[in-house]
């Protein structure tokens, strides 16, 4: 299989078949964006592509991710350069050294990114007047002391609460070195923040204590590269943990001194049976070439002292040969055997158009009091702040936006239409599909003409249009837009009861609640005993969310660190809208079964369970915890499972 599209010839890239020529960067003035020479993938810990993440070569081009999670930067001179991922306002800030030719290049493994809201954090002052601690049942057994007299300096435009993340140790930005590893590492946010004198980092140890001794290294921000911090570091607590100093916000990892032994790794990618040219695969922080059209990869000096290899693949030049995507896969053995891909795909390089419009184009006698709707090809960006507007005599005309869903937008006038008149119905040229191609321009503009003399009555009939937003996690108000709603309305989420807080004849205000579970949920009304007709499927897109990990015998307190050796019985996932949900530890999917309670004699799952035997499974790794809901799509947090050897 070998569906390469080519490279410009001019060292720039060819994205999706076309020359890409999108890129946002600080490195040009008006006109056209500079040709780009350097791409990536940049990635969350849910598994979702990052859309909108800052991106810069430091002392070059500056850019953000695509609605993909392609970075596209550029033109980038060859030689050893140092890529910024984030800005520690929106995101955390990892650096990557990357080493560049004078053709096109691309990142030799995806960028994994932390949630920023994940992990510990406080706002603290620039003094420090009596000794303060960060931590948190978000990240358990981790803390951040900072003595009386410590000074804070915040680098400028930075978020104002400092914040510790748990960092995976099979998505660091670049391996340690002299073939080390760690258990864990840790983000210090914001990045550059600096500490005087330095503050102390608690963290469990996770390592064999007879793997010491150990050392603290950090990354560099000038470099992108480990450099050690501290030599030879103790325990502390009976060995249980390390506090080691902390004078600057980046990241920091403990490691042994000793390199880890090595192993190679084998295997072959497929969809099906068929090889697969043009990926990469990566184990640990180590990276294979790309394949050939048999497919074959090796990965050379993977650690082995993890009790398994988790594998990665993915495309060596995403957006020009294949879609973005990672696949994840586990195996205790070095002969991985083949690969076997969900999908690899082309390149998304279709422009989305407009399918019909209501009314449709050229329309006349059109209703007063019609609403205006716009059905695209495909799912549009839902950032795009007014993809849709209808324009009149006057001027644009005041209406509430709506999706109907992902490629539906609504329109509904504030109030009628004037009779006669002519109107357009105008398309934003700043729409794009979800791989970020732009909207097919040929047509954007469609126009009607409403009736003449007096408007037809109202209608009396009681109807629901839609829901605003479309995707929403417990708690979250939702509205469900409509007319001639009587009050004393009913709204149930899949069969489960929710809470209307308030309601007026066009809208019903209502909260999520926790028991449904994660998925595409439709929604019914009632009103009087009656059902409410809806004019088309409510569907809302609930998502789960995380609140702590518990060992089964001790629901009450979060689960510091899970020992391999001797784990407990069970852990149980607790957060709300988990029933059913598919669970993933470091991308890993861990078989599970709901955790219920009765409430008003009905059974509510408030968690996943994960049943554990002595010792824990080898694939059970240190890493984020990620449920999915039916629909495939992750929880809106995750929560940081600390595993010691």
């Amino acid at each position: 299989m070998d569906v390469r599209l080519g490279i410009s010839v001019l060292g720039g890239l060819v994205v999706g078949g076309v020359l890409w020529a999108g890129c946002s960067s600080s490195s040009h003035g008006g006109g056209a964006p500079p040709t780009p020479n350097l791409a990536g993938m940049v990635f969350d810990y849910t598994e979702r592509a990052a859309q909108d993440v800052p991106v810069q070569i430091v002392g070059g081009p500056a850019g953000l991710t695509r609605r993909d999670g392609l970075l596209l930067l550029g033109p980038v001179p060859a030689g050893n350069r140092v890529l910024k991922v984030g800005d520690s306002v929106t995101t955390p800030t990892l650096f990557v050294p990357v080493s560049l030719g004078d053709g096109p290049n691309f990142l030799a493994r995806p960028v994994h990114l932390p949630q920023l809201r994940s992990g510990i954090g406080a706002n603290l002052p620039a003094a420090i007047t009596t000794t303060t601690t960060v931590s948190g049942a978000e990240l358990p057994g981790v803390s951040l002391e900072l003595a009386t007299g410590t000074n804070v300096n915040l680098p400028s435009g930075a978020i104002s609460e400092v914040r510790v993340l748990g960092v995976s140790p099979s998505r660091l930005p670049t391996a340690l070195p002299g073939g080390r590893t760690c258990r864990v590492a840790f983000l210090v946010e914001p990045e550059g923040v600096q500490f005087s004198p330095a503050a102390t980092l608690t963290v469990p140890r996770l390592d064999a204590a007879a793997a010491g001794p150990f050392n603290l290294y950090r990354v560099e921000a000038s470099t992108g590269t480990w450099q050690l911090a501290q030599s030879n570091i103790a325990p502390i607590n009976s060995g249980a943990e390390f506090a080691v100093p902390v004078n600057v916000g980046a990241l920091y990892a403990i490691a042994p001194a000793a390199p880890s032994p090595s192993a190679t790794l084998t295997g072959r990618v497929v969809v099906g049976s068929q090889p697969v040219r043009g990926y990469r695969v990566s184990c640990w922080n180590r990276v294979s070439d790309p394949t050939d059209a048999d497919g074959r990869f090796e990965i050379l000096d993977v650690p082995a002292d993890y009790s398994a290899y988790l594998v990665r693949a993915f495309p060596e030049r995403p957006g020009v040969d294949f879609a973005p995507r990672i696949e994840a896969r586990t195996s205790t053995s070095t002969a991985l055997g083949d690969f076997v891909l969900d999908q690899a795909l082309a390149p998304d390089g279709i422009r989305p158009r407009v399918v019909s419009t209501s009314p449709a184009a050229d329309a006349v006698n059109v209703n007063q009091a019609s609403q205006i709707v716009v059905t695209f090809s495909e799912a549009i960006d839902t950032n795009v702040a007014q993809p849709v507007r209808i324009v009149g005599l006057n001027g644009a005309v005041p209406a509430r936006l709506n999706y109907d869903n992902p490629f539906t937008v609504r329109l509904l006038p504030n109030q009628r239409l004037d009779t006669s008149a002519n109107y357009s119905i105008v398309v934003d040229s700043a729409v794009r599909d979800l791989s970020g191609n732009g909207i097919d321009d040929t047509t954007l503009v469609f126009t009607f003409t409403t009736r003449a003399g007096a408007p037809d009555p109202p209608p009396t009939d009681t109807l629901a249009f839609g829901l605003d937003p479309l995707r929403a996690i417990a708690g979250d108000s939702i509205s469900v837009l409509g007319r001639n709603f009587t009050g004393g309305s009913q709204v149930s989420f899949g069969g489960a009861a929710s809470l209307v807080t308030a309601e007026t004849s066009e809208t019903i205000e209502v909260q999520v609640p926790s028991a449904v579970p994660a998925g595409n949920v439709t929604l019914s009304v009632s009103a009087g005993g009656q059902a409410v007709s809806a004019q088309r499927p409510l569907v809302l897109d609930v998502r789960a969310s995380v609140a702590a990990v518990f060992s089964g015998a001790s629901p009450d307190s979060p689960l510091v660190v899970l020992d391999r050796a001797q784990p407990p019985a069970s852990i149980v996932i607790d957060g709300a809208n988990v029933g059913g949900t598919e669970i993933l530890i470091d991308g890993v999917t861990i078989a599970a079964v709901d955790s219920t309670v009765l409430v008003g004699g009905t059974t509510v799952a408030t968690g996943r369970a994960i049943t554990l035997g002595a010792p824990a499974p080898d694939t059970l790794f240190t890493g984020p915890i990620v449920v999915r809901g039916a629909n495939g799509e992750p929880s809106s947090t995750y929560r940081f499972l600390q595993v010691r050897e």
